[in-house]
């Protein structure tokens, strides 16, 4: 064991002059066997001989054989001797520091610091620190050495798992790009930064949870970062996460499908149900028996989406509330509602407004009594003009109902009856909205010179009846371009 450095200094005078004592008889003792003596007790001893001791081959070497950090006090010159500075970093690494910068870029001398302690490696020459097999090495001894490694080899998987393996710490050395690699985050036990890396890939893309491992799928930030992109990720999560309410509530705020992938409990829950079947009344399929009963749950469904009255329970299909607002919104979910309801009146009548109004000319094959109906005549001829083909012979020569027709369609005119088609008011009424209509006039009226003026089709100048017998053959020639 070597001595302390300081004990040493304060022992120095006593040693020199045991030596000296010692070897009294011999006048001739050199100086060097004095400084040698003393440095093979202390190596750092050298710190205080003479300075040509210093850059005495032999005397370095002792102090070196005994403490290699001696090379700080080493002449220039030995810095630069390989032999000596191999005695050196074999038993202190750390000499390599005082190296000369030749040595420094030895590959072989390197190799023989590294060794001993991979921390050796700060001290190589810039080209050492980018040699993959000398930086393997020292990574493998020290696994922080990493940090003094090339850019390059920073980026390099095999090397950084060697780092890792020997120290954890030695991740945060490696390259940015290769702490996003989520086997090394693995092995260095960086359960954050693939947790990270998790979430930034559901966030892309939420689906790509079921690819994940297990302990992803049972984590509720990962899991909520996917839902938060596609709802229906929540098929994917653990059954623990499926039943919890954050998750859940996260999920059908994307997707209200997502409610067919929630637990058992949270199907029968409301504030669970209510959001999903308010924005989308399909999600009641998935709705537990209890809350498809529920007035609440399925009116806001059905409000939504009539066609999900399929869904409710048997009683809210015989409930007229219910069955009405589902037919408003969808005349084809009379079809879902109790047989009693069905043959209910008034909510059929419910049921042609809805359909005429998606399609007017549907009216055609509803029944004489419904075509005698003005409110679904009238939503029937808002939808499509045409409809009014189809309506009953009361409605086609009810002259308010005609009116009100022809003053937003003036070709509607064609389906009134002959006697309101005869009436100059109507056909005025037609003709003021579109001039083309005259033509379907009767009783005369598409020669009647204040109709053709209405049609833009005679000068309003020739406003007496003297002008207007003068300018009778215009008036004829007007009337064959409205029949042609």
């Amino acid at each position: 064991m070597s001595i302390h450095p300081n004990e040493q200094v304060r022992s120095n005078n006593s040693i020199i002059s045991s030596i000296i004592d010692e070897e009294s008889d011999d006048k001739t003792t050199s100086r060097r066997k004095v400084a040698i003596e003393l440095v093979c007790r202390c190596g750092l001893a050298l710190k205080y001989v003479e300075e040509e001791w210093k850059a005495d081959r032999e005397v370095v070497k002792a102090a070196l054989s005994n403490d290699g950090r001696a090379l700080v006090y080493t002449s220039n010159s030995l810095k630069d001797e390989e032999d000596l500075v191999r005695v050196a970093v074999s038993n202190r690494w750390a000499a390599l520091k005082h190296a000369s910068d030749r040595l420094k870029d030895t590959h072989q001398l390197v190799t023989v610091a590294v060794t001993t302690n991979g921390a050796a490696l700060q001290f190589a020459s810039e080209r050492l620190r980018g040699d993959a097999a000398l930086v393997t090495l020292a990574v493998s001894t020290w696994g922080l050495a990493l940090e003094h490694a090339s850019l390059q080899l920073k980026n390099d998987a095999r090397i950084v798992a060697k780092a890792i393996a020997s120290d954890t710490a030695a991740f945060s050395h490696a390259s940015l790009d290769l702490q996003r690699n989520e086997v090394l985050a693995a092995a260095a036990g960086r359960t954050d930064i693939i947790s990270q890396l998790v979430i930034e890939r559901v966030t892309v893309d939420g689906l790509v949870l079921r690819d994940e491992q297990d302990e992803w799928r049972n984590n509720k930030d990962v899991v909520i970062a996917a839902v938060n992109n596609n709802g229906l990720a929540l098929r994917y999560a653990s059954k623990i996460l499926r039943n919890d309410h954050d998750v859940v509530t996260a999920a059908i705020a994307n997707d209200s499908r997502s409610l067919k992938y929630a637990s058992k409990n949270l199907r029968n829950t409301s504030d669970i149900v209510k959001p999903a079947v308010t924005a989308n009344g399909r999600a009641l399929e998935y709705a537990s028996q209890h809350l498809k009963n529920d007035l609440d749950i399925v009116r806001a469904a059905v409000t939504q989406y009539g066609d999900s009255l399929r869904y409710a329970s048997q009683e809210l299909k015989d409930n007229t509330d219910i069955v009405t607002t589902a037919v408003k919104q969808d005349a084809h979910s009379l079809r879902y509602a109790s047989t009693y309801l069905k043959n209910d009146a008034h909510l059929f009548r419910h049921y042609a407004i809805a359909r005429v109004s998606l399609k007017g000319t549907e009216i055609k094959s509803f029944h004489d009594e419904w075509k005698a109906d003005r409110d679904v005549v009238t939503a029937a001829v808002n939808n499509d003009w045409t409809a009014l083909k189809h309506a009953s012979h009361e409605l086609k020569d009810d002259k308010q109902f005609i009116a009100d027709i022809v003053t937003r369609e003036g070709s509607a005119l064609q389906y009134a009856t002959e006697q309101l088609r005869s009436d100059k008011d109507i056909v005025l009424l037609a003709v003021k909205a579109r001039p083309e209509a005259l033509k379907f006039a009767a009783g005369g009226l598409n020669e009647d010179p204040e109709c053709l003026i209405a049609a833009g089709l005679w000068d309003a100048s020739y406003g007496t009846t003297t002008a207007i017998r003068q300018h009778e053959t215009t008036a004829v020639t007007a009337k064959n371009i409205i029949l042609s």
